[in-house]
């Protein structure tokens, strides 16, 4: 054991190693596969299981190894292991919570491994120095009293009924991960939440049998019991489900859901509240398998790593086959109630197989049948769609997929549309109209010839149809990674069918993968990620991905990157900017101008950082006879900027004054993002609290913050004189008047919070 944790701990020390050859192995074959997204899905996956099968499969030895040492007689597998196992799993879950809650958060993934790294090796050199004061021969076995085995049907029974239990677990997990996202926001603190509570179910269900195992007189029979009570505990998980998300309304208030501490403790209960019940029923099922199969101590060891093995195996086939085939092809709701029919017909087989008296079997035979039908019964077709109901809008398009639940709203007194996502991350439509085409315009109006254009987010389209207008641009990539954007677009009005345009090419991907592995040249490359608490999607937004960025730009290349600076707190915002400030030697900051969505011309909170890999200048005079080509200055009078100067005083700061902004800040990295766990903790990110409406101090600190970036904005301001070319006077005191209207909305913000 000492020599396996050893091993454990020197092979994750070369994990980072691995994951960079990783990464030059797909940029050098993964543009081979093209637009064949699932061959590239296969191939990531296949790269991933490479750097990942060492360590992972040293730590998969690691239990039945102990248990071999554990169990002396056959009356103590079942206390034995089950201990062994409820031990394991606890730390699992300890070290889920640490690593999520604290570790990375405040340390970083390096140094979390390193950590990680530093535990395994004391506990290999404690285990070695044990080993040294024992003897070397071969450890003793102690007779049991009962001589007799179990039956080899019943061996082999035992380990297939817990393969497929374990391909049942970790689909379960992927479905209630995918709908709980609904209710928790989707970011690494729920996701480590998820798996904390899925865990300690396992912990409390393999205690509870520790203290019934003396009890149990025929395992297999109570194996097909547990299997059953699973597969009717998924009524229960989804009764819970639908009034999840309102239950916090009644027990805090959603205006008392304004501290950190309460949203999570939040998440925690509303997991557990639908988790707990299956999780805690299959955490009993390892001890009555272990009692099962080893019959023969002396084989105990071996038993159990099979057992344990085929349990993983499982378990790795149900979260692959559950995303990537179950979920697209029965849906969430067909996806549950195929899982809760397998536990049923699982418990089946054991009962059958041991029960031979033919009015048992009959009986049995009926509660098999009762229990098949409950969830087609009971749980509601309209379970994971009612979530999204609201009285003031209407539900028109609703999909379910492997990657993602997708939606859209039309608002009943507006009738604006939104697109959202089930796990809740950053939305647009019709009423971001404005919004989105400000940064498409500025960033191609910026660049002289941006003959070749990518886009990072389609949203809804909006974006993308402002690109396409200017007739320099000859091709324009959009790489997205939900797949239903093409069924999502033609409801958005606004973005004019841009998908349809000959020069638009889609690409269905992560967009940091697509540059890692893209052979191709852009001299505009705008980026509009949802909020970057998302899980993954801080990922967007560091070093490393702006220098995979700017290796994808052209020479004269221009890159616009959008921040929401509302969810961050000015120092976390320094962060971002300074993530971009390093990899660019031009940066430049910008506002997003006003935003009508709430009837009166407010801040928006939003920022736009346009950063160049050389020095730019701007000639009014040209700019002005490139806004007034048709269709691009219809486009830019619908939306509020007929002249130049409404344009220009969009500007903030240049690049010195955005370089001594930043001066002293860290900067956003793949191994210390930061940003993606302080925003959830601040109170306006509305992070962990759901549908619920913004009201009382919850509502005062999103209103402050949102003048708050007003206020940030002048603070930076600097004249944009330096960055024009022949300016003039009158165009000089028409971007200050612009700008002086800015301040007066800044101004009547900040009263607006105040007086909340």
């Amino acid at each position: 054991m000492g020599a396996r944790e050893l091993a454990i701990g020197l092979s994750a020390l070369t994990i980072p190693f691995a994951f960079d050859l990783a990464r030059a192995l797909f940029a050098s074959v993964g543009d081979a596969f093209g637009e064949r997204s699932a061959l590239l899905g296969v191939f990531r996956s296949l790269i991933a299981l490479c750097v990942l099968l060492v360590p992972t499969f040293l730590m998969g030895g690691t239990v039945p190894a102990i248990a071999r040492y554990l169990v002396e007689r056959r009356e103590s597998v079942g206390w034995n292991v089950a201990l062994l196992y409820a031990l394991n799993t606890l730390g699992g879950a300890v070290g889920v919570v640490a690593t999520g809650f604290l570790l990375i958060p405040n340390l970083g993934l390096s140094a979390t491994t390193h950590l990680a790294v530093a535990g395994n090796l004391l506990v290999a050199a404690v285990l070695l120095l044990a080993r040294i004061g024992e003897g070397t021969g071969p450890r003793a076995v102690v007779p049991s009293d009962d001589a007799s085995t179990t039956p080899a049907r019943y061996v082999m029974l035992a380990g297939a009924v817990f393969a497929a239990s374990g391909f049942a677990a970790l689909a379960y997990e992927v479905v209630w991960t995918r709908v709980l996202v609904a209710h928790v926001h989707n970011s690494s603190y729920a996701f480590s939440t998820m798996l904390a509570v899925f865990l300690a179910g396992l912990v409390l269900g393999d205690a509870l049998m520790i203290r019934l195992y003396d009890r149990v007189a025929q395992p297999i029979w109570w194996l097909g019991a547990v299997q059953v009570a699973v597969g009717i505990s998924v009524v229960a998980a989804a009764g819970v489900y639908a009034p999840v998300g309102r239950i916090g309304d009644f027990l805090s208030g959603a205006s008392r859901l304004d501290s950190w501490g309460t949203s999570v403790s939040w998440m925690f209960l509303q997991a557990a509240l639908v988790m707990l019940p299956f999780t805690v029923l299959l955490g009993t099922s390892f001890p009555l398998v272990a009692r099962i199969v080893c019959g023969d101590v002396g084989k105990a060891g071996r038993a159990l790593a099979n057992v344990y093995a085929a349990n993983t195996c499982g378990a790795i086939l149900g979260a692959l086959a559950s995303a990537f085939v179950m979920i697209p092809l029965l849906g969430l709701r067909g996806t549950l109630l195929f899982l809760s029919g397998l536990n049923v017909l699982l418990g089946a087989a054991c009962w059958l197989a041991v029960e031979k008296r033919s009015g048992a079997r009959f009986a049995l035979g009926a509660v098999v049948l009762a229990a098949l039908a409950l969830p087609h019964a009971a749980i509601p077709k309209s379970l994971f769609t009612d979530v999204f109901d609201d009285p003031e809008r209407r539900l028109i398009y609703y999909r379910e997929g492997a990657s993602d639940t997708t939606g859209i709203w039309e608002f009943a007194r507006s009738g604006h549309r939104v697109v959202f996502y089930g796990d809740q991350r950053g939305t647009a439509g019709t009423n971001t109209n404005s919004l989105n085409r400000t940064q498409g315009h500025l960033a191609h109006l910026l660049h002289p010839r941006p003959s070749a254009s990518l886009q990072i987010g389609f949203g809804v389209g909006n974006t993308l149809a402002a690109a396409s207008l200017h007739p320099e641009v000859l091709r324009l990539d959009c790489v997205e990674l939900s797949p239903h954007v093409r069924e999502t677009a033609p409801y958005f009005w606004t973005n004019a069918g841009v998908l349809d345009d000959p020069k638009v090419r889609l690409f269905v991907e992560d967009g940091r993968n697509y540059l890692l592995r893209t052979r191709e040249r852009y001299q505009v490359i705008t980026l509009e990620p949802p909020n970057a608490y998302t899980a993954g999607v801080v990922d967007l937004y560091t070093r490393e991905f702006y220098e995979l960025a700017r290796d994808a730009l052209s020479d004269d290349g221009v890159l616009s990157q959008w921040i929401s600076a509302v969810d961050h707190e000015d120092e976390d915002v320094r962060r971002m900017v300074r993530a971009v400030s390093e990899v660019f030697p031009e940066v430049s900051l910008w506002d997003m101008g006003p935003l009508d969505e709430f009837g009166i011309e407010s801040p928006t909170g939003f920022l736009l950082v346009i950063a160049a890999k050389q020095p730019f200048r701007i000639d009014p005079r040209e700019l002005e006879r490139r806004m007034r080509r048709e269709p691009v200055r219809s486009d830019l009078e619908a939306i509020g900027f007929a002249r130049p100067a409404r344009l220009l005083s969009l500007f903030v700061a240049g690049n010195a004054g955005v370089r001594a902004w930043t001066d002293g800040a860290t900067p956003v990295t793949d191994d210390f993002t930061m940003v993606d766990y302080a925003s959830a903790r601040s109170v306006y990110s509305g992070f962990g609290r759901g549908f619920a409406a913004l009201a009382g101090p919850e509502l005062r600190a999103w209103l402050g913050r949102l003048a708050g970036v007003g206020r940030l904005a002048q603070r930076l301001r600097e004249p944009i004189d330096p960055l024009l070319e022949n300016p003039g006077d009158a165009l000089l005191g028409e971007i200050a008047a612009h700008r002086a209207r800015f301040d007066e909305r800044v101004d009547r913000w900040a009263s607006l919070a105040a007086s909340q």
